[in-house]
């Protein structure tokens, strides 16, 4: 999608004792080529909202369960079907 020629992401937890525990998600980005600072800012604001979409959903299932994120994923995709019809 966009620049990016691989990306590669990598989730770890990290015991905090009694606090519980922190998710860390490490992602690793090549692009097609060397970008110019606006495509940089572009790609890096995609891959943010990717980044939280994914980390939210394993939110909601570690606090709702499976069916949660399924729910999460349809009205998701409703909202893009809603979005594309203006365009077919």
């Amino acid at each position: 999608m966009g620049r990016v020629v691989r990306s590669h992401e990598h989730y770890a937890l990290e015991n905090l004792g009694q606090e519980g525990c922190r998710l860390v998600l490490t992602n690793t980005v090549e692009f097609v080529v060397e970008l110019a600072e606006e495509e940089y800012a572009i790609e890096a604001m995609i891959l943010s909202f990717a980044g939280f979409n994914a980390l939210a959903k394993i939110k909601v299932h570690a606090e709702e369960a499976t069916e949660a994120v399924r729910a999460m994923a349809a009205v998701k995709m409703a909202g893009f079907n809603d979005l594309l019809c203006g365009f077919a």
